[in-house]
């Protein structure tokens, strides 16, 4: 719950959520110095539990389709590897490198080969260092993909890759504090508006305090759309479900694995990396009823519970790194045995160690892995018969 009021009942700006985007917006002001106003930062939950700051991966890129947003990751990129600098050479602050694995985005359609070369233009136009690659060259600097079914690829290996974000984001929030910028822990529940309704001219608090203002900033990441429509308005933001998996590879690739993006309409996107042994991988949720982790279930709507008896799982190599389990399950019900190659996902659809298995020969992978993965003998599967996936 709130639990702080702020020390002022007046501020120059009043920023409603303290995650980065807050944080950096915080400090750009405090740091100006053309602005003596005052600052306050509103945050629901400073243990940032489930803010997209938090929950990002920190990857940065500079393959877009628009020239502004290239620039825009131009100066990202040479803010985060210059921040002592930019924080006048405080000595507490670390040196941040970006791991420069780069996106590798596989077109095997003739239509996103075609967004590839359009975009590639642009990129070149600002200053970015993407080529554009054709199978055989993918082929030779990245002997682990597949090519036979692509037509081009796009990447980008200068200032494209991971960084911390976390650290740049706890210094820029420690930062604007030390400049006078004040964080609270609590809540913007209402807006009050002039008298012909322009301009935010209050803020409620969920403390019951309130707070005036000159300008209002919103910040608030994916709960922009609930803060927006506290001033009457409809902008086009909402949460959205994502996966990530960090494991380890049974044998490591010679070397990293770019941030790799499957652009094929009819299955998830797909981000991959890899550095050695350990690999991050992730997608969109690839089944939905209106929930993005509901299963459509059979027209009967009967659900089995098979007990697992052999269990082998190995990946297939390939641009998409999709898991097979190959199973023998018993149907407790009808009391026979049949072997299916089964596609497993969603390990948040049932409590673990419980996975969602969905026997459809003609359903996409939902899930991808780098590295093998063996089921126990015994482990409980939960298992929807006959099933389709479908895709937001």
């Amino acid at each position: 719950m709130p639990n702080q009021s702020p020390r002022h009942s007046s501020y120059d700006v009043v920023i409603v959520g303290g995650g980065i985007m807050g944080a950096s917006t915080a400090w750009f002001l405090a740091q100006n110095t053309d602005f003596d106003g005052r600052i306050l930062v509103i945050e629901r939950d400073p243990t940032y539990q489930f803010a997209g700051t938090g929950l990002t991966n920190s990857c940065i890129r500079q393959q877009f389709s628009s020239r502004l947003n290239v620039q825009i990751s131009q100066f990202g990129a040479h803010f985060v590897q210059n921040l002592r600098q930019f924080m006048n050479n405080d000595p507490r602050v670390p040196d941040l490198p970006i791991q420069n694995f780069g996106y590798m985005y596989l077109a095997n359609t003739p239509a996103f080969a075609e967004v590839l070369r359009a975009s590639h233009s642009v990129q070149s136009a600002a200053g970015a260092a993407t080529r554009l690659m054709t199978p055989a060259e993918i082929a030779t600097e990245y002997p682990f993909y597949t090519t036979d079914d692509l037509i081009l690829g796009s990447i980008n290996t200068v200032n494209e890759g991971y960084f911390d974000g976390i650290t740049v984001f706890d210094w820029l929030r420690r930062s604007a504090r030390e400049r006078g910028v004040e964080f609270v822990h609590n809540e913007a529940v209402s807006f009050t508006k002039n008298s012909v309704g322009t301009r935010i001219t209050h803020v409620q608090l969920g403390t019951g305090d309130t707070v005036s203002c000159a300008a209002l900033i919103n910040a608030s990441g994916t709960r922009g759309a609930q803060t927006a429509a506290m001033a009457g308005i409809t902008i086009p933001i909402e949460p959205r479900k994502r996966y990530t998996w960090v494991f380890t590879a049974e044998t490591p690739l010679p070397r990293a694995l770019p941030l790799t993006i499957v652009a094929d309409f009819d299955v998830p996107v797909i981000n991959v990396s890899a550095a050695n042994l350990v690999c991050v991988a992730g997608c969109t949720p690839c089944w939905t009823g209106r929930s993005p982790v509901t299963m459509v279930p059979a027209a009967s709507g009967k659900r089995y519970t098979f007990s697992l008896v052999v269990a082998d799982a190995m990946v297939t190599s390939g641009v998409n790194l999709t898991i097979s389990l190959n199973m023998t399950l018993t149907d407790p019900v009808l009391g026979n045995s049949s072997s299916i190659v089964a596609l497993a996902g969603g390990f948040d659809v049932l409590p673990p160690p419980a996975v969602v298995v969905v026997v459809d020969q003609n359903a996409p992978a939902p899930l991808t892995y780098v590295a093998p993965y063996r089921a126990v003998v015994g482990t409980k599967f939960s298992l929807v018969l006959p099933s389709k996936l479908f895709y937001d």
